[in-house]
């Protein structure tokens, strides 16, 4: 189906031939990555730019919209703009937040309870999450000037709030490892 069908935004030309196949195959014709965060910082910090969660992303989206992109379908190009994109589709569709969908429809039927996203604008149920685990260090970064620990490391995902259909997750080698066996198990027809 075409984005425009669920995405205003993507309505009208060039990105109208663009599909959720497209998107889903990393050939929609969007680069691989934009900083974002750049510009939603400076916008911020003049008290101009979207809150965090998904105004964020519906203002990426518009960015997207707006850009010169390749012909969907010409290359394939891995591409964070592309799941950013089908994120939000979720979203609309389910009319649930991205966090709230995966948790009732993947994770919590598969066992997996120890994925979720920790969205900033959810402090409480932040605190929740992260009581009693033990997240790896990812990095310093120097962009945010401090070493980060569960946070999201992508700094556009954090920009939007630590949600988005590119990044935000965190799990364990055991959730991963449930995830795959059952893609595998769906992949061979088994129940």
């Amino acid at each position: 189906a075409p984005l425009g069908r669920f995405l205003p935004v993507f309505e009208g030309a060039p990105k109208a031939d663009i599909t959720v196949r497209h998107l889903l195959n990393h050939c929609s014709g969007f680069p691989a990555h934009i900083k974002f965060y750049e510009q939603l910082e400076e916008l911020r910090a003049r008290e101009e730019g979207p809150p965090e969660g998904p105004e964020s992303v519906d203002w990426v989206l518009q960015q997207i919209a707006e850009m010169e992109t390749e012909p969907p379908g010409t290359t394939a190009v891995y591409s964070d703009l592309g799941f950013i994109t089908l994120g939000r589709l979720v979203e609309k569709i389910t009319t649930q937040p991205l966090q709230d969908f995966c948790e009732e429809q993947i994770f919590r039927p598969l066992g997996m309870e120890d994925t979720f996203y920790l969205p900033s604008w959810e402090p409480e149920k932040r605190r929740k999450r992260l009581s009693g685990r033990q997240i790896v260090v990812t990095e310093m970064c120097p962009w945010r000037k401090k070493l980060i620990i569960a946070e999201v490391h992508d700094e556009n995902c954090y920009s939007f709030g630590g949600v988005a259909g590119h990044a935000g997750l965190f799990s364990t080698a055991e959730d991963i490892h449930r995830f795959a066996l059952t893609l595998w198990r769906c992949s061979r027809g088994m129940d």
